[in-house]
């Protein structure tokens, strides 16, 4: 993966991986996400319809150049919380890199994090509820 996304682990209870140092506010507020980008099961890469959803926020980050984008990577909580965690790292790196690479937007505009299972939008009871925790949501402050 590319040296710019420089990772650090920090296994806490919030349990983030980040790619800056600098301090940000990584608690989006709710009217900030530009989009929610889903993920099949066990898969770190992106899907066509997440790619032409990714559209939006090239658009977004045209109409200005001081943005920040907060990448923040889910899963439903079939497996390991660890394994868990690491898969939704994953699947915002995959986004992070190809907003660098088809859209020229730099690393260094973005924060790449993951929450795993932590924060489910549905219940992990169901199969509907499953498909719809694994994501990357986007946000831009």
């Amino acid at each position: 993966m590319k040296s710019k996304l420089l990772l650090v682990l920090i296994l806490s209870t919030s349990a983030l991986g980040e790619t800056r140092s600098e301090e940000i506010s990584l608690q989006p507020k709710d009217n900030t996400t530009v989009s929610s980008i889903s993920f099949n099961f066990d898969i770190r890469y992106l899907s066509t319809s997440g790619i032409s959803a990714l559209k939006n926020v090239d658009a977004l980050t045209k109409i200005n150049s001081d943005f920040i984008i907060i990448l923040t990577g889910h899963t439903d909580d079939v497996g390991d919380e660890l394994y868990n965690h690491k898969l939704g790292l994953e699947r915002a790196q995959s986004v992070a890199v190809f907003l660098e690479e088809e859209f020229g937007i730099s690393l260094d505009k973005m924060v790449v994090r993951s929450r795993g299972e932590m924060d489910p939008i549905a219940s992990n009871q169901t199969p509907k509820g499953r498909d719809l925790n694994r994501r990357v949501d986007i946000y831009i402050p």
